[in-house]
């Protein structure tokens, strides 16, 4: 009950910025006149907990970007993915593109999500699977939105945060919330 009532605030506050004029597009152009795509958030929280059964560590990542783009070549960056192993689940995704409009967004969700195995160059087998999907519709202006959890099997494993990016980042967080 705990992580639904904090998911449900936190995706709201985003979903309601997009109801906004679609002027950001123009600020982004003038502030970033070479950029391609603008990361807009790029958010990280971290929720430690442990379960009073077992007595172990329970780590959920929660993971949210949104980014704009600024380039007719906006298809490009269509294809997207998500990285995992045995030692995380990638649960809860949430991706929509979008559109705009002549005075607001419209939304697009997308619908497939397709698993994969990743087959690397080496000699030895790794477990490293992946979830892709594509951003419909992307075009010059439009903005992508990508939400998933990350349940932390191994605490060892905890995931790494770059507050920066070879792209402009308006905002950047990375919070842990941890039991007492």
């Amino acid at each position: 009950m705990k992580k639904s009532a904090l998911l449900i605030p936190f995706i709201f506050g985003f979903v309601f910025t997009f109801a906004q004029s679609v002027d950001i597009i123009e600020k982004m152009r003038q502030k970033y006149p070479d950029a391609r795509v603008v990361q807009l958030e790029d958010k990280t929280t971290v929720e430690i907990s442990i379960n009073q059964a077992t007595g172990k560590l329970e780590i959920i990542n929660k993971v949210y970007e949104k980014q704009l783009y600024l380039t007719d070549r906006a298809s490009l960056y269509s294809d997207r993915s998500i990285s995992y192993n045995s030692f995380i689940d990638v649960d809860n995704i949430k991706a929509v593109t979008y559109v705009p409009g002549e005075k607001k967004y419209t939304p697009i969700k997308v619908k497939e999500f397709k698993e994969k195995e990743e087959l690397g160059g080496s000699t030895f087998k790794d477990d490293v699977r992946n979830i892709t999907f594509r951003y419909p519709s992307l075009q010059n202006g439009a903005m992508s939105e990508l939400y998933y959890e990350e349940t932390v099997k191994e605490p060892r494993f905890l995931t790494s945060f770059y507050f920066g990016s070879f792209r402009p980042v308006i905002n950047s967080e990375f919070t842990i919330i941890a039991d007492k």
